[in-house]
């Protein structure tokens, strides 16, 4: 029986190419005739052929049955799983709770013994982390329903498929593309992308072709359509009661996108929906009319169809007949999920044989699609181990970014506005430190100077202390307030977590916010759904923004946002309460820089190019800021100012001509788009005392561009020097200009600076000569249209406003003397 492996191996060379040109085509127009899903081809049935020519009716049987397996379970429960792959064959199995290393550990020992290489599936909507610990939980698919970015949800579904693989993972039960049109429903929630039938399909294909295009057989579920039940099928038979225009409309639309793009699978749901098959109290499990007729014949899948797992109570509570498994393959289904004990489906399917109910063409069909599904997903191929990558990290976070909802933004007044000092926020219901994740954020990004203040209790300790709490945060007058909801459920029949007390003290606090005044921001880190029991908070917040995830990445990604280096672009996927599906008051990032999430991998070279020039006595210290694409990537101060004090990063530094871009130029610009200012005029327009000297006549727009005949500089620092009355070590009457701690200057000594300035002999104009002269002038001009000191005027219009609390001239009056360089 090994034999007809070695043929795998050569077909899985074809693999790279056959997923080129079989599922990056597939994402064609959506509303096409249905799709091959991409193990229907020769290729693939030619290595099923060959395998069941060694293979009998029962071993046939034996593929179609999917059962259990716990990385975690003892010994017994795993020899009992190798029974079943020794003795009775089994297809494959579907990997519960555990671990990864032990998973894959299980897995190999498990492929070692079968005769032919086991199909492995798991339930990872969410990634790896649903069922494994240590692994990443990817956000949900309500999160990426809030995106509705497809490029990113498809890269999402490529991570994924690649983390499963590295798992021993073939067949992943997702995407679910139950469309979420009732809020209360217990069971499909936030595993949903939405309410909206065309967005679910169209975010669901992207998320399977993902998957498929790294070699995961992706399955649309819980078909015909799981998501306006009010019950759950693990605990009973849920009932859809809609008509079939309906059904048409909303329910199954998904299913034919996803079908039409050419998904591998597909999960039947235990439901009970009589519009499609009115038989009584029979799951649609069970129903050819739903899965041989609705889904293979109308839809026109022809893929692997999946039961849900049948040891559900929507099944085993309902499934009256004594050949229930039989019956499941005889509607339409090809793999029994969750089938039982092995040995007694068998016994079930045999005798469903001898009483002719089922015959022999009939299984070696299914059998055939398992097989050529299996030749597809490559399932000779050994698990490398676990993998999660940087890029992962960057991609999840994009999802948490692109995803983040502004349902309200009073005025456009988030993001933060630049020149904000002061922000104090209240997180409820979280565990550990979200304050100190989300200030470090801030402060990272806005700058150590602004003013934070913060608090996290538990929801119990708002309900009592909240009121008093609150107002202690707002007692300063903070130029914003952020209340962060944390502890939240997926949950609807939980209250999505937030308990009633927690929603009347939040409207409290919200109305003394909103009387003092002070703008307010309400977070809600959980289920949109909670919307509609915010109503009151909403009206008396300024905004209120819904992050879908309760975890710290999605802290640190709010941060991002609400200081606008990152976004905020996703709209709500679902209606709830006065905000209609559809809502969002979306804003882009990279207004200003954030801090990449992974570490650079090229940190060493970095570091070893600086320490070399410290080490050659090219510069004593420095620090280095690398950005990309609006995220600081490496940020390292290195060496020391002055041979002992060493480089921080709140070291400032002398920018030198940098001042005529960020300061002169600035301020002329500014002043020339209010009309206040004229370039091409001469300087004695604006400095009539200039008007019988020559360089009174010169233009601003030839000083402005180096070309005015100015000399490059002049020594003052010589002229300084041969007068000795100039400078006193302590402040006097007549040395009151102060420039250090021991050195101060008389204020004539200005007006000798600007004499040299203004009677230096010229040259001819239009010789280029980079010049500092002229800048003196410009100076006086930017001073006399403001009627304010230039540091004071740039301050205040721009270094303000920006944020940038160590722009500036004067640097000792904002710095102590060690961390200027």
């Amino acid at each position: 029986m090994k034999a007809p492996f070695v043929i795998l191996r050569i077909w899985s060379l074809l693999w790279a190419f056959l997923v080129l040109t079989g599922v990056h085509g597939q994402q064609e127009n959506l509303e096409s005739s249905a799709k091959l899903p991409p193990f229907l081809t020769e290729v693939h049935e030619a290595w099923a052929d060959s395998v069941m020519e060694q293979m009998s009716l029962r071993a046939q049987m034996a593929q179609l049955l999917m059962p259990p397996v716990y990385s975690h379970a003892d010994t017994t429960g795993w020899s009992e799983a190798e029974k079943w792959v020794t003795e009775f064959g089994i297809g494959g199995v579907i990997c519960m709770q555990g671990t990864p290393a032990g998973q894959i550990q299980r897995l190999r020992r498990l492929q070692e013994r079968s005769a032919v290489p086991l199909l492995v599936s798991t339930d990872g909507e969410w990634g790896l982390g649903m069922r494994l610990d240590s692994t990443r939980s990817w956000p949900r698919a309500l999160t990426l329903g809030g995106s509705r970015d497809l490029d990113l949800t498809r890269s999402f579904g490529q991570e994924v498929g690649a983390m499963l693989r590295s798992a021993g993972v073939h067949v992943n039960f997702a995407p679910v593309v139950d469309v979420n049109s009732n809020a209360k429903n217990p069971v499909i929630g936030s595993r949903s992308f939405g309410e909206d039938p065309e967005w679910v399909g169209r975010l669901g294909t992207a998320y399977a072709l993902g998957m498929q295009d790294v070699g995961v057989l992706a399955t649309a579920k819980h078909f015909p359509g799981h998501g306006d039940s009010d019950s759950d099928s693990h605990l009973t038979l849920p009932s859809i009661l809609h008509d079939t225009v309906r059904l048409n409309k909303i329910e199954l639309a998904p299913f034919r996108q996803l079908t039409n793009a050419g998904v591998g699978a597909m999960m039947a749901a235990h439901l009970y929906i009589p519009a499609l098959d009115s038989t009584l109290g029979q799951p649609s499990t069970l129903s050819p009319r739903i899965i041989d007729t609705l889904l293979r014949q109308d839809i026109g899948f022809q893929g692997l169809v999946f039961t849900d797992a049948m040891t559900m109570k929507g099944f085993t509570s309902f499934a009256t007949t004594s050949s229930p498994h039989a019956d499941a393959l005889l509607a339409g289904n090809d793999i029994l999920l969750f089938p039982g004990d092995p040995q007694r489906v068998l016994a079930e399917l045999q005798q469903a044989i001898n009483d002719g109910r089922i015959d022999s063409l009939f299984i070696a069909e299914k059998c055939k699609r398992v097989l050529q599904a299996k030749s597809w997903c490559r399932v000779d191929e050994k698990p490398t181990g676990y993998v999660d990558t940087p890029e992962a990290e960057i991609n999840h976070r994009s999802i948490l970014s692109s995803s983040l909802t502004a349902v309200k933004n009073v005025e456009n007044g988030l993001p933060f506005k630049a020149g904000i000092q002061s922000l104090s926020s209240l997180f409820i219901g979280w565990d550990g430190h979200p304050d100190a994740t989300f200030n470090a954020v801030i402060e990272n990004i806005m700058g150590t100077s602004m003013d934070i203040s913060s608090q996290a209790v538990s929801a119990g300790r708002f309900i009592s202390e909240g009121a008093a709490i609150f107002r202690s945060l707002i007692a300063p007058k903070p130029q914003w307030m952020a209340i962060h909801i944390g502890g939240t459920s997926h949950s609807a029949s939980k209250q999505h977590g937030i308990d009633n007390d927690v929603i009347r003290q939040l409207e409290r606090c919200a109305a003394r916010a909103s009387e003092a005044h002070i703008p307010l921001v309400v977070i809600v880190y959980g289920s949109p759904y909670l919307l509609e029991r915010l109503e009151t908070v909403a009206a008396l917040s300024d905004a209120l923004i819904v992050a879908y995830q309760d975890d710290y990445r999605t802290i640190e990604q709010v941060a991002e946002a609400l200081t606008g280096a990152g976004a905020a672009g996703g709209v709500l996927p679902v209606s709830s309460g006065v905000f209609p599906a559809g809502t969002g008051h979306p804003w882009m990032g990279r207004q200003r820089l954030s801090f990449s999430p992974v570490d650079f991998n090229r940190k060493a070279l970095l570091d070893s190019v600086v320490l070399n020039a410290i080490e050659g006595g090219a510069m004593p210290g420095c620090r280095l800021v690398v950005a990309h694409k609006g995220k600081v990537i490496h940020d390292g101060a290195y060496g020391t100012i002055d041979g002992t004090e060493p480089v921080t990063k709140a070291t400032v530094y002398d920018l030198a001509s940098i001042t005529k871009i960020a300061a002169t130029t600035l301020a002329l610009m500014h002043l020339e788009e209010q009309g206040l200012f004229d370039r091409s005029k001469p300087l004695s327009h604006y400095l009539p005392e200039l008007d019988t000297l020559p360089i009174g006549d010169r233009l601003i727009e030839d000083i402005l561009s180096h070309r005015s005949g100015l000399k490059a500089w002049i020594p003052f620092y010589l002229y300084a020097l041969e007068d000795s009355t100039a400078f006193s070590p302590a402040a006097t009457a007549e040395h009151s200009v102060f420039l250090s701690e021991q050195c101060f200057m008389r204020p004539a000594w200005q007006d000798s600076v600007w004499r040299r300035v203004t009677e230096e002999p010229l040259d001819p104009v239009g010789t280029h000569r980079y010049s500092d002269m002229g800048y003196y002038a410009l100076a006086r001009i930017i001073e006399k249209l403001t009627d304010a000191p230039l540091d004071r005027w740039l301050q205040t219009t721009f270094y303000g406003p920006l944020g940038l609390s160590s722009m500036g001239y004067h640097p000792l009056s904002r710095s102590p003397l060690n961390l200027i360089a």
